[in-house]
């Protein structure tokens, strides 16, 4: 559900540059695999039907999700082109083809013969996978030629060739689980395909909570690498995080106006304070020019706009800062 999303993932890939549209789905038992990941095959699809609308770059398309979310992600990264050339609606004539994908928590096949060998047998007790509800049939079932085709139809790993994008995945549980909510997000699922893409060629890499530096800025790396962006490189020595600042805006929430405030540090900089709407669209640039080190406040009216989450960011020395804000009328 969009609802879910992440506010601060968001946050971070708005102040790299990348534009982000949050997907809802249908869920079972409204509709059974692969109609879950057909409807995100199609938001992708009709994101770049609407390049121009959005303002992105067709050709630099990836897609994130945890659990469920992460499933979808990497079966579309790995599942054939879903382009119809020849379908009279043009958005399906679109490539669903992806850049890469970063994926916390998620399942990397639905099969019941190979989850609980990738991750334990007790994985098998999640009932919306394994019990016959996203195919539609009883448990039974399952266990038929018809109900194991629709498991490798609806299992990412059954997908993978040797010509797909690279992976990044994280996972929070990784000692054996002790009930199947831990083993449907067990790191099992991403061994298990990592070990598939290592066998192939394909680049893969898995974080756990081992790992101590920033998770988020980890998978926003990950993106910018493979959209051929520049990977941002430590701050500048001596400067120090009270010299470069971005303040929330005040009041927030506001309506229809409000302040923002921030902090130049020492020296003369090329400064940028913009504001972006929700889908990254670049909504005005309210600074843009040589500053020297110092605070400043700009006031933003945003009456001719809608209500809603806008973000506010910063961009100086290569470096860049955001805050959220929300406007109600």
């Amino acid at each position: 559900s969009k609802a879910d999303i992440s506010l601060s993932y968001v946050t971070a890939l708005l102040a790299k540059g990348i534009s982000v549209m949050s997907v809802n789905y249908r869920l079972s038992p409204e509709v059974i695999v692969p109609n879950h990941y057909l409807d995100c095959a199609r938001a992708i699809q009709y994101a770049r039907h609407n390049v121009a609308v959005f303002n992105i770059d067709p050709d630099r398309i990836g897609a994130s999700g945890s659990s469920a979310g992460g499933l979808t992600a990497f079966w579309l990264n790995f599942h054939n082109d879903l382009a119809d050339p020849a379908n009279a609606d043009s958005v399906l004539r679109q490539t669903s083809r992806l850049k890469g994908v970063a994926c916390w928590s998620g399942q990397t096949t639905v099969d019941i013969r190979v989850a609980p060998v990738w991750v334990a047998p007790i994985v098998l007790d999640f009932t919306s996978y394994f019990k016959g509800t996203i195919f539609g049939m009883p448990p039974e079932s399952l266990k038929t030629p018809a109900g194991y085709a629709l498991q490798e139809l609806a299992s990412p790993a059954q997908h993978v060739t040797a010509d797909d994008p690279p992976v990044w995945m994280y996972y929070s549980y990784t000692a054996p689980p002790a009930n199947s909510s831990e083993a449907i997000h067990h790191v099992g699922f991403g061994n298990g395909l990592k070990h598939l893409m290592d066998s192939l060629g394909l680049a893969s890499s898995i974080l756990t909570p081992a790992y101590t530096g920033s998770v988020t800025d980890s998978a926003v790396n990950f993106f910018r690498q493979r959209f051929g962006m520049t990977v941002a490189a430590a701050p500048e020595e001596g400067m120090a995080p009270t010299d470069f600042r971005l303040e929330q805006n005040y009041p927030n929430p506001f309506n229809p106006s409000t302040t923002i405030a921030f902090t130049v540090p020492p020296g003369e900089h090329q400064v940028a304070l913009t504001i972006f709407d929700l889908l990254g669209r670049e909504v005005v640039l309210l600074v843009n020019g040589k500053l020297s080190g110092g605070r400043y406040e700009t006031l933003w009216d945003a009456q001719d706009h809608r209500s809603g989450i806008f973000f506010s960011r910063l961009f100086i020395n290569g470096q860049s800062t955001v805050k959220k804000m929300l406007y109600l009328k």
